[in-house]
């Protein structure tokens, strides 16, 4: 699976979700297109599991499309279809029970905004197969944190709001993800 989606396909907008809900087909067809693959590369970059992702972008758009005539014309369409993505990815993996708690164990000695401006610059080249592959030997709950956080610019607030878990909680999660691929990153296949 490609981790990019076509940016050529321009978001819905409040024109285009009105067609949707009056029945236009094309719209509905097009916003289907448009929405498909951004779900399920949410879905595989916080799973990193392709059935999961394909069976959560299938829920999400259904989702979406149920919510259509709800959603607020005037906002961007873009950020609600991928928190749409977002929880249908959680309510998959809550329901798998992978989001069991960590302890809190300190790591103290590592400067934590050197380590948030290298884990930024290296979780955002995604794309890179020496990072997916980093990012799959993370605990789930970390690998969560760590895309929700990095790829989808979720604030540590909102992670906890989608993920039902305290924001402390998240941060913990996050640091230590950050921490895990800083070491995998330096140090591939293990080498010390």
């Amino acid at each position: 699976m490609g981790l990019t989606t076509d940016t050529r396909i321009r978001p819905p907008s409040g024109q285009d979700v009105a067609a949707v809900i009056a029945g236009d087909r094309d719209a509905t067809d097009a916003f289907v297109g448009w929405m498909w693959p951004r779900a399920k590369q949410v879905a595989f970059l916080m799973a990193q599991d392709q059935g999961l992702a394909e069976d959560v972008a299938q829920e999400a758009v259904l989702k979406a499309l149920k919510a259509l005539p709800s959603f607020d014309r005037t906002r961007p369409v873009k950020p609600w279809a991928e928190r749409i993505a977002v929880n249908a990815t959680l309510d998959r993996l809550r329901k798998r029970h992978l989001w069991a708690e960590v302890s809190q164990e300190d790591h103290a000695g590592l400067d934590e905004e050197q380590l948030e401006a290298e884990a930024t610059e290296l979780v955002r080249q995604a794309v890179s197969d020496d990072v997916m592959e980093a990012l799959r030997t993370l605990s789930e709950v970390q690998r969560s944190a760590v895309v929700l956080r990095y790829l989808l610019d979720c604030t540590p607030s909102e992670i906890a709001e989608i993920s039902d878990i305290p924001a402390s909680t998240v941060r913990s999660h996050v640091r230590r993800g950050l921490i895990e691929l800083r070491q995998i990153l330096k140090h591939p296949g293990g080498e010390q």
